[in-house]
């Protein structure tokens, strides 16, 4: 739909909008097509509007329509046209519109990553978040420039860790956080951007966020902010926070800082002042460690001496009206607390700390020992109560400023800095500082006169020489005001305090003040009594100058001072008169002159502590001479002159001593040295340019007319004896800045050099010097300070190049240019030449001693480029550098040498031309020597492991591990080789990423020197190397560049250096088709397994279109060069090398998504097609005779070309096949061996996920078009060609379709359908293919039957011959068979073990058989012959013995277009589990098809359910139907045991049927069984089951219809035939649960539901339907027949139900009633005696079931025949013994029918009618006794025609033995366990047979009463009170059966009779018949 006329267009600035809110359609709205949803924030390309609505494009999904105007926020755009397209993108910045992408695409990929790799989202939903913040402070446009700088960088971090997060690729960025183009970005630059990215995520999952911009910090800062305290405010109250060391073994703790001050006014509230803050600052790394640091609080009260708290009527007053008015500092208290796991935790960790405050306790206790008595004590308690300083504390790293830079947050509030009292570990160049720190540390002073010991308070002040106070100098701690005094606190009556008090004093910054300038302390006694107070005076005096008389500052040390007392008389306080007193003890002489006034107290002596941090003065004496050296040598030649030493000695002397404060300079520490780096350097250079004219300058001071005289300047000993105590002066003042602690005074050194440094004479000796050092070189210690200079070159040649420029100002010569004075630029020249010459000399010495200064001289040698470039000619610089590296011996600091060629390619040398020209040879030398794939280094490799390998035989032939006998020297041989390729790799990359910048001029020759001395080398490097090697990307990263910046130029002079010269002896073109088959190598690596990682697509796509303009050129070399004369290795590698180009991942566009597809075609296009072509051309650019040497082992190749998804290169390659099948026809005249390849490869690359449907559409239609345009033989060929590949292609991908279903079953149908094919086709390697997959599968799904018959299939394809196995053959699990024979043996061992683990033994028995014939009759593998017996014995056993149920068989039809193509409107018969049923199978099903539905009807489906889109499933259960019964095995199993018949029931089966009743019109309302006709459908598999799957499709299937009587006949037999088994089932089993046989006779005696035969009596045992039907004569009669048989076959199953039922007496009651009734039915209207009807088959199957039980316990005879033949044999007294154990072996025999069984049997001479009776033991021993059991023949039952033979015959019997079973409590066990059970007999034994009239009596008897004992058997209850008697009386046991293994318990002899007496039991009473109600 299009904007309509109602439309109007938009304006270019209306055209874009974004969703303000979501808008979703309701029941109105829906009903218009044409209205869309929008979602917050979707981008809407507005194409129309209207004056409500707005006609809309979503960006998203393409969905155009209409929305509310309301609904959408227009935004500014930009509109370009182009041809008929118009885009719209918004007026955004470049990162929004990337943040928005971003954004999208990751809302796009959440839910798939939620789905298939973690369900936690919370990552990526920070991460879009952020984004989202992000996006909206770049748009509210409130950003600065440097502001927006950092987001980017943010933004850049936030999005490259996302992508990562999510698999999406890496953007690379440049330092701004703009992506980075790729065209116009060198390769190298490229790649190495992608590195640092990758680094930069793996710190990011590590823990580190940002990489910090600020150089590592050496330095750390404590922020403490105190929060409050919780004390009351008394007087006015000091409080001096600072950190406190306590550093083992030490009991003395260290001051680390400043204390920071604050004071709390009386009366002032104390919360107006929190927070404060406190930074302590310089803590070094030294300071923190293996210390405790401590937060320590001095709390002092300033105010009267005692305090006193304020009575109540005073308690209002306040505070400041209350205060005293003296001034004394009291302790009051200290806060202490750790804080060492703060200052070793890490950075930013904020945590709040409760500081305790303890109160002060004695009063003349120092403060520094309560202060270690606390700390020294692990619990110190004491504090007081709620009385602390709550604060925080947060360490921070870097100084102040550094501080405020990066966190200007942390630091508001201008907190107070309280800094060390020292130097940090790393001093700044900025850092002024000017401070005296004064610890105020002990005294002692007498009483005097005083009675007690005086409070002493000390006042310091700084004065002058004239003893005036220097003003503002003092300061108590940090935060504090400057004073002019600091008073001391007073310790109450302490004569001897100790204060170890500290303040600052600010030195006077002019060097006059401070010389004169001295501390001055005094001493007064502060009384408790104001007023008193007021009146004291100082009574003492000290002081100290802070200069020391050799000029400098005071020293670091504790001073002894001189104290003075004072007479106050005398005294005035502004003189100074005590400056001419000694001020320390030191001075003290034997007699001090005290002016009137003074009076030294040798006894009271005052300790104070000084440490001076100052940047201007000094306390170094060597220092301070050097930097007054003028003076010294003033001071000296007056003495000379004053000496009258003549003019040498004074020169002389003056040299001597400037030569000792020289060498006193090297002592001096560096911290001093760095103060006064630019005083030094004057003084030093002054020195060193003339000292003469110094000398000469100071004795004019003395004598004005002094002229030195000439012959002392030509005296070398002046010149070198202060040349060189100069130089080492510079060589160590270097060496100092090169330290880490001192490197920030590099700028401090640059700017002196610049602005500072002034002598213009100074290079010439500098240079001379320089030379003269390199020269003398021999020795370790000349050597290890050549080694020292040459770290410090760089400085050496910055203050001669600066000397040099400033000589050339002076004259006003620029250097360059010519001139008249010439000679100083000549002689400047000339000197360097020297002094690289000496260098030269130094590295080409081969000796060790040597490497430390020849390395040196490489390293720091680069470092003087850049400043000598600016006054020596480049070239000649370059010249210079170049032999300093060709005359490094080979083998020497190869290392270092690359590092120094790297370091000059950076330099401005190698941007220069002409420059450039010389290096290139010599770096391109130096990288092919140490390229991993040079020729040398190959050699070495391969001696290398030749000789590791060697020395690993020897070790293991002499059981000692002699590879390691010097593994030190093997492991640094490899990591140093490592480590110079890793150099050269990186050099390399240096050198090609400066020639691809486009401001260094033509880089062309430059280039093809590259191209031709380091290509090959490269590729070899690049072949040899490992994929996992770190330095594989850089150098694949190296050769694309390489190829990048190469031009056809280039490529014409590469190959015409590689064809060599057609006049040498040397094959020609053989070198190019080497050269030729690596690069191609190579190339074909780069896809198949790359180099770079898969996120990395930016690099991946560079390389792609470096790879496939390389491939253009080769092409053409190929053709023009290997064409004529054909050479097949060329051609090969390139076709190989295009299709691993077409076939990689990273061009395979349909994979991406849009947007990301649109990107490539939009950069580089579509490269497949373009290498497709390139191809394409190269391939029929061969002759015939040529292209057919490449059938068909090119088949394959260019078929994996033709998979990929492209059209239209799949249009442009598939023509070639045809091609090829033309070169195999016209060869040979078949294309077969095109076939087999294409088939081989084709299964190959489709279960690689390769290949689809359009492929197989074009593959077809476009070689069928050609093969039926063909006018040769090769048509027809070709067209079946192409459908059996087509035919191949839809089963593989059938097969794929379902590859990844979680249930296995439709994989095995596709297997079977693809081994189906393969047999078809007769492709054998195929077939095995896929019959191993198939039967790995049904192991995996334990289907061991299935596994073992598609193992067959295979051994079907072997013989029993010992011929070798074909390839096609042969098995991996078995390879190391060799012939056939062996082969096919292991198979049939596999395929028994399957069958046995399934328990189909009469499978395994078949195999064995063939196996068993094998053994026996061909191999006479007699070893193996008996096992395999032993193993058919037990299989045999296993079949007679071990119960299986028969499996289900169903029918499953699938219909719709949802299913798998194979399986739609098919039908399957698939075999179930062990009697599964419908509903199960059909739950199984649903499970396996989620999506199916069930088809209740039988019926067809219409075509439109067939061919829907749905799954549609129709199951129904199917009977098996047993094969044709005239085969000879089909008779054979009717007489076979039921275990053996059972199984073949239901196996070996491929016919099978099932029936859809229906009704035929019209139908009888009152009897529909007259109209109800059945479908009998008959299906037949394509294999018989079971086989190679547990489901066959339906091959055949037919339609019977059944007529209504033909199905009532049917049904009734079935029935009867399902009864006959039920029963003989209870007979074999007789714990066999009696639920199913009691619904069965229900449901026949009481048919309530369907009528029962009532209902087929009514519809076809009429004398009507007779009429209607004259021809179903027979089958009424069937169906009669079937009726009365019921009759016999009822009788036998209530008499089992009777027995078995006796918790369900009352419904076999019921059941016996309605069999009554059911007989005289029969009789009425059958007109038959049901009395003698019988069921011969029921009769059968029950006899075989008793002689199974009889002989499965003892064998043939049957124990009745064996108690009768004992019984005749033993007619002396053993008699009884005998019969007992006789009845004992019928109780085994008999043991395993327990409850109640029915034996029958059949006499061998009679037949008649069936009684029954019961028979005891205790009557079978009465008999016996009697004697009358020895004389006859036979046996009889009274009442019954049972038969007891006396010569083996068979017993028989219509009757039941009732065995009871059940547990009574007359009943016990037998101690012999071994014994079978007795059968109790409860009739007598006679001699005689009854008669028949007899019998019938019987009979008629028993079905009219219908429960007598007599006939039908002894019930339960009857029976056990019977046995009860018995046992009773006879003192007899009858054991109790065991059912599953047949052994019970004998039962126990009967009581012992006296000789001659005989008591027969007591016969039991009869038991009154059941009468009917």
């Amino acid at each position: 739909m299009g904007p309509t006329s109602i439309w109007s267009p938009t304006e270019d600035r209306r055209s874009y909008g974004v969703a303000k809110y979501p808008f979703v359609l309701n029941q109105v709205l829906n009903k218009s097509v044409h209205v869309v949803e929008l979602d917050f924030g979707d981008a809407l390309r507005i194409k129309g509007e209207s004056q409500d609505w707005f006609y809309v494009k979503k960006k998203s999904t393409d969905e155009e329509g209409i929305v509310p105007k309301s609904y959408v926020l227009i935004q500014d755009c930009y509109v370009s046209r182009i041809d008929d397209e118009t885009c719209v993108t918004p007026k955004w910045s470049s990162v929004v519109q990337e943040i928005t992408s971003v954004l999208i695409e990751w809302h796009k990929m959440a839910k798939e990553y939620f789905l298939f790799h973690n369900p936690d989202l919370t990552v990526i939903r920070n991460k879009i978040l952020e984004l989202h913040k992000c996006r909206q402070r770049i748009m509210s446009a409130n950003l600065t420039v440097e502001g927006l700088r950092e987001l980017k960088k943010q933004v850049a971090s936030i999005i490259d860790s996302g992508n990562h997060f999510l698999k999406l690729d890496m953007t690379v960025r440049d330092e701004n956080g703009n992506a980075l183009n790729s065209s116009i970005t060198s390769t190298i630059e490229f790649y190495r951007q992608h590195q640092k990215a990758t680094n930069i995520l793996k710190k990011q999952r590590k823990g580190s966020q940002r990489k910090s911009t600020i150089v590592e910090h050496h330095s750390h800062s404590v922020l403490v902010t105190l929060e409050r305290i919780t004390w009351r405010v008394v007087d006015e109250c000091e409080i001096r926070l600072f950190l406190y060391a306590d550093v083992p073994p030490s009991t003395i703790g260290i001051i680390m800082s400043e204390s920071a001050q604050f004071t709390l006014r009386a009366g002032e509230q104390p919360m107006s002042r929190f927070p404060i803050k406190f930074l302590f600052t310089d803590l070094g790394k030294r300071d923190i460690e293996n210390r405790k640091i401590y937060l320590v609080g001095y709390i002092v009260r300033i105010g009267a001496m005692e305090y006193k708290d304020p009575d109540a009527r005073r308690e209002n007053t306040p505070f400041s009206q209350r205060s005293s008015s003296q001034q004394i500092r009291r302790p009051w208290g200290i806060a202490v607390k750790e804080i060492t796991h703060i200052l070793k935790g890490p950075n930013g960790n904020e945590e709040n700390v409760t500081v305790p405050y303890y109160p002060y306790g004695e009063q003349h206790e120092p403060m520094e020992t309560a202060l270690q008595k606390i700390i020294g004590i692990k619990d110190p308690g004491g504090g007081r109560e709620n009385a602390t300083l709550f604060c925080s504390v947060i360490k921070l790293s870097g100084t102040p400023a550094q501080i405020q830079e990066e966190q200007p947050l942390v630091l508001r509030g201008n907190p107070i800095i309280a800094r060390k009292m020292g130097f940090p570990e790393v001093i700044l160049p900025n850092d002024v500082r000017n401070d005296l720190y004064i610890t105020l540390y002990r005294g002692e002073f007498h009483r005097g006169n005083k009675t007690t010991d005086k409070n002493v308070e000390v006042t310091v002040s700084t004065c002058n020489e004239k003893g005036e106070m220097l003003k503002g100098l003092i300061f108590g701690g940090s935060g504090s005001q400057g004073s002019d005094q600091y008073k001391s606190i007073v310790y109450y009556h302490d004569d001897k305090p100790k204060w170890n008090e500290i303040f600052k004093l600010n030195l006077p910054i002019k060097n006059e003040e401070f010389s004169k300038a001295h501390l001055k302390f005094t001493f007064k006694h502060r009384s408790s009594s104001e007023t008193k107070d007021r009146q004291e005076k100082p009574f003492a005096l000290a002081y100290i100058p802070l200069r020391n008389p050799d000029g400098t500052a005071i020293s670091d040390d504790e001073h002894s001072l001189n104290v003075y007392k004072l007479d106050l008389r005398h005294y005035k306080e502004n003189e100074a008169q005590y400056l001419y007193l000694p001020s320390t003890r030191k001075q003290n002489s034997a007699k001090i002159q005290c002016p009137q006034g003074f009076s030294l107290s040798a006894k009271d002596p005052f300790v104070v502590k000084t440490r001076l941090c100052s940047t201007k003065f000094t306390q170094n004496a060597h220092l301070l001479e050097l930097l007054q050296w003028s003076t010294k040598l003033k001071n000296l030649a007056e003495s000379s002159w004053k000496a009258k030493k003549s003019q040498a000695e004074q020169v002389e002397s003056l040299l001597r001593e400037l030569q000792q404060v020289l060498r006193k300079v090297i002592d001096v520490k560096g911290d001093e040295i760095v103060k006064f780096l630019p005083d030094v350097f004057d003084a030093l250079f002054l020195i060193l340019v003339d000292p003469i004219e110094s000398i000469q300058s100071e004795l004019r001071t003395v004598r004005h007319s002094l002229v030195i005289e000439p012959s002392l300047y030509e005296e070398n000993l002046l010149i070198e004896t202060c040349d060189r105590p100069v130089f080492e002066c510079l060589i160590y003042i270097f060496g100092l800045i090169l330290e880490l602690k001192y490197q920030n005074f590099n700028s401090v050194l640059s700017l002196y050099i610049e602005d500072g440094f002034s002598s213009a004479l100074a290079y010439k000796k500098l240079i001379r010097l320089l030379q003269w050092y390199v020269e003398k070189a021999e020795d370790k210690p000349q050597l290890d300070k050549v080694l020292t200079i040459m770290k410090s070159i760089e400085y050496f040649f910055k203050f001669i190049i600066r000397s040099f420029k400033m000589r050339m100002k002076m004259r006003d010569i620029r250097i360059g240019q010519a001139h008249d004075g010439a000679e100083d630029e000549t002689d400047f020249i000339v000197s360097i030449e020297n002094l690289f010459g000496a260098m030269s000399k130094l590295l080409r010495h081969k000796e060790s001693k040597y490497l430390s200064a020849q390395g040196g001289c490489l390293k720091h040698i680069p470092s003087i480029i850049e400043e000598l470039s600016t006054v020596i000619p480049p070239r000649k610089l370059s010249e210079h550098l170049v032999s300093l590296i060709v005359v490094i011996p080979p083998g020497t600091l190869t290392k270092q040498k690359l590092m120094t060629i790297k370091d000059i390619v950076h330099s401005c040398l190698f941007l220069d031309q002409h420059c450039r020209t010389m290096l290139v040879p010599v770096v391109s030398q130096c990288i092919q020597n140490h390229l991993p794939g040079n020729d040398d280094d190959m050699k070495r490799r391969n001696f290398e492991n030749a000789k590791i390998n060697s020395i690993s035989k020897i070790g293991k032939i002499f059981g000692t591990d002699v590879i390691d006998s010097n593994p030190i020297k093997i492991n640094h041989a490899v990591s140093t080789r490592s480590d110079e390729t890793s150099e050269c790799v990186d050099l390399l990359s240096d050198v090609m990423d400066i020639l691809y910048r486009k401001d260094i001029g033509p880089t062309m020759e430059n280039i093809s020197y590259l191209m031709q001395l380091l290509l090959k080398p490269i590729i070899c490097s690049i072949i040899t190397i490992d994929y996992d090697d770190h330095l594989a990307g850089g150098m694949v990263a190296i050769l694309l560049s390489l190829f990048r910046q190469m031009n056809d130029r280039h490529y014409a002079i590469l190959i015409h250096n590689l064809k060599g010269d057609p006049n040498s002896l040397q094959p020609v073109k053989q070198e190019l088709l080497q050269f030729l088959t690596d690069v191609l190598l190579v190339k074909k690596s780069l896809f198949s397994k790359p180099f770079f990682p898969p996120d990395w697509f930016e690099m991946i796509l560079l390389q792609n279109s470096i790879v496939i303009t390389t491939l253009k050129h080769f092409a053409g070399t190929i053709k023009k060069e290997y064409a004529e004369p054909f050479e097949e290795k060329p051609w090969d590698d390139f076709f190989k090398c295009a299709v691993s180009f077409m076939t990689q991942r990273s061009l395979q566009l349909e994979m991406f998504s849009p947007s990301k597809r649109k990107m490539i075609k939009e950069r580089y296009g579509d490269m497949r097609l373009k290498a497709a072509e390139q191809l394409r051309v190269m391939w029929f650019s061969l002759g015939e005779s040529k292209r057919v040497v490449f059938v068909p082992k090119m088949v394959g190749t260019f078929l994996d070309m033709t998979l990929v998804p492209e059209p239209e290169l799949r249009a442009s390659a598939i023509p070639i096949f045809f091609d090829m099948m033309r070169c195999e026809y016209d060869r040979s005249g078949s294309i077969k061996k095109v076939e087999d390849e294409l088939t081989k490869k084709l299964v190959e690359f489709i279960e690689n996920d390769k290949g689809d449907i359009a492929f197989r559409e074009i593959f077809h239609d476009i070689l069928t078009y050609m093969c039926e345009n063909d006018t040769t033989g090769l048509k027809e060929m070709g067209l079946t060609m192409v459908r059996t590949v087509s035919k191949l292609l839809d089963l593989l991908l059938e097969y794929r379709e379902v590859v990844h279903e979680d249930d296995p079953s439709n994989r095995m149908t596709c297997f079977v359908n693809l081994l189906d094919f393969s047999k078809e086709i007769d492709r054998k390697h195929l077939y095995l293919r896929y019959l191993y997959k198939l039967h790995d599968l049904h192991i995996l799904s334990h289907n061991y039957t299935e596994a073992a018959f598609t193992l067959k299939l295979h051994s079907r394809q072997l013989d029993w011959v010992e011929d070798e196995i074909p390839i096609y053959l042969q098995s991996m699990r078995h390879s190391l068979m060799e012939t056939q024979c062996e082969l096919k043996e292991a198979l049939y061992n596999d395929i028994i073990k399957h069958l046995v683990k399934s328990k189909m033994w009469e499978c395994a028995l078949e195999i064995c058989d063939e196996l068993r014939q094998q053994y026996a009759e061909e191999s006479y593998n007699y070893t193996q012959l008996p096992v395999l017996l032993r193993d058919m014995a037990t299989f045999y056993e296993e079949i007679m013995q071990k119960n299986r149920l028969n499996p289900s068989y169903f029918r499953v039809a699938f219909y719709g277009r949802g299913f798998p193509s194979f399986l739609q409107q098919k039908s399957y018969i698939y075999r179930g589990k062990d009697a599964e049923r419908l509903p199960d199978f059909e739950a199984r099903m649903l499970e396996r098809y989620p999506h199916a539905e069930l088809l209740r009807s039988l019926s067809a489906p219409s075509e439109e359910i067939m061919y829907s889109n749905r799954q549609l499933l129709q199951i129904c259960d199917v009977k098996p139907v047993m094969g044709n019964p005239s085969n000879k095995r089909m008779s054979a199993l009717r007489n076979a045991d039921e275990c053996v018949r059972r199984y073949y029931t239901s196996n070996d089966i491929e016919k099978f049927t099932y029936s859809r009743p229906y009704f035929c019109e019209p139908k009888e309302a009152d009897n529909e069984f007259s109209s109800r006709w059945l479908d009998r459908h008959t299906l037949w598999t394509s294999q018989s089951f079971p086989g190679i799957m547990g489901w066959f499709p339906v091959v055949r299937e037919t339609t019977t219809q059944i007529r209504p009587i033909v199905h009532a006949v049917e049904f009734l037999e079935n029935a009867n035939q399902e009864m006959r088994e039920l029963i003989v089932l209870h007979c074999a089993n007789p714990k066999e649960n009696i639920g199913e046989l009691s619904m069965k006779l229900n449901g026949i005696l009481d048919a309530a539901v369907m009528g029962g035969i009532a209902n087929y009596e009514k519809a076809f045992l009429t004398q009507s339907y007779l009429e209607k039907h004259p021809n179903d004569t027979d089958y009424v009669d069937k169906l009669k027949t079937a009726i009365c048989l019921q009759v016999p076959i009822l009788k036998e199953g209530l008499k089992i139900h009777k027995d078995k039922a006796a918790a369900l007496l009352q419904m076999h009651e019921k059941l016996e009633i309605c069999f009554s009734e059911f007989i005289k039915h029969i009789e009425k209207e059958y007109h038959v005696n049901p009395f003698e009807l019988r069921d011969d088959k029921l009769k059968r199957e029950i006899d075989r079931t008793v002689k199974k039980q009889l002989s499965k316990r003892r064998g043939d005879p049957p124990p009745v025949v064996q108690l009768a033949k004992d019984t005749a044999r033993n007619s002396d007294s053993n008699t009884i013994a005998n019969l007992r154990n006789s009845s004992a072996v019928l109780a085994r025999s008999m043991g395993s029918f327990s409850s109640t069984v029915s034996l029958y049997a059949t006499a061998p001479k009679m037949s008649g009618s069936k009684s029954m009776a019961t028979i005891t033991r205790q009557d079978a021993i009465r008999r016996s006794t009697q004697g009358s059991l020895a004389e006859v023949g036979e046996f009889f039952l009274p009442g019954s025609s049972a038969t007891l033979p006396r010569n083996g015959g068979t017993y028989s019997t219509a009757n039941t033995l009732s065995v009871h079973n059940e547990s009574d409590s007359n009943i016990s066990k037998s101690r012999d366990s071994s014994q079978g059970s007795m059968i109790a007999l409860t009739q007598t034994l006679v001699t005689h047979r009854p008669l028949r009239s007899q019998v019938e009596q019987r009979k008629s008897q028993s079905w009219l009463t219908n429960g007598d004992n007599r006939h039908s058997g002894i019930s339960v209850s009857s029976l056990s009170n019977n046995m009860s008697e018995t046992s009773s009386r006879n003192s007899a046991t009858i054991a109790e059966i065991d059912d599953d293994c047949g052994t019970a318990s004998p039962p126990p002899l009967p009581p012992k009779q006296p000789k001659g007496e005989s008591k027969p039991p007591t016969p039991p009473p009869k038991k009154p018949p059941l009468r009917h109600p």
